[in-house]
């Protein structure tokens, strides 16, 4: 009776060939070939909208960040004195030649994400900032916020707690785009893809504030408290 009853619920097809497949029968056929439901449709394209939007924001954040490697990179082979000091401060080697190597670094890793955009690049680019992240700490730990960055080769901007913040940032948001697959290229120069630079170059500007002026106000700000309070004393 099982034979029989399974015999039932699949039907031998033979092709032109002879050989027999087998079908399924109708209502299992029809559980399979049903469509989706409207909301799991509606899931999905959620998911799929909130996937794009992380693969974006780590993409900008990736040209942001890029950017700003090549600017440092550039300023570093100009004007390296300022570099060395923070080098110094941390007991690392200070020489003219570390710095270059660091700067070419930078500069490579930079306009190679701009150059081509993956998965390689963006781990490279997310590993120099970790890197940047973990001297940064080191800094602030051994010499405190009175050591000037030369992240541009100016002697005028401190580290602080923004540019521990800003490289941290910059790494995580870049590997964690990694998993959505390799970051796209920039856009053609369309309407769209010229608002997109513009608001890029907009973007890369004030992270370069962030980085060069917060730290210098935040000085600023501590050391006028201090006086204050040493006068009201």
């Amino acid at each position: 009776m099982a034979r029989a009853a399974r015999s039932t619920q699949l039907t031998a097809v033979k092709q032109t060939t002879g050989k027999p497949t087998i079908a399924l029968d109708r209502p299992i056929a029809a559980a399979v070939e049903s469509p989706r439901s409207p909301d799991s449709l509606e899931v999905g394209k959620r998911r799929r909208n909130v996937s794009d939007l992380g693969a974006e924001i780590a993409r900008t954040v990736g040209f942001i960040g890029a950017a700003l490697l090549c600017a440092a990179g550039a300023s570093k082979l100009w004007r390296p004195a300022v570099t060395a000091k923070a080098l110094s401060a941390t007991r690392l080697p200070a020489g003219r030649a570390p710095i270059r190597v660091v700067a070419v670094a930078e500069l490579v890793v930079g306009a190679g994400y701009f150059a081509s955009p993956g998965i390689a690049s963006a781990i490279a680019l997310s590993v120099l900032y970790f890197l940047f992240t973990a001297f940064a700490v080191r800094v602030l730990r051994s010499a405190g916020s009175a050591v000037p960055c030369g992240c541009f080769g100016g002697a005028d901007s401190q580290y602080s707690v923004s540019h521990v913040g800003f490289d941290a940032f910059v790494a995580a948001v870049v590997a964690a785009g990694t998993a959505t697959g390799a970051p796209a290229s920039l856009p053609a120069l369309t309407a769209s893809g010229v608002l997109y630079l513009g608001a890029l170059a907009l973007a890369t500007y004030v992270a370069w504030l962030v980085l060069v002026d917060f730290g210098t106000i935040l000085v600023l700000v501590r050391s006028t408290g201090g006086e204050s309070r040493g006068a009201i004393t």
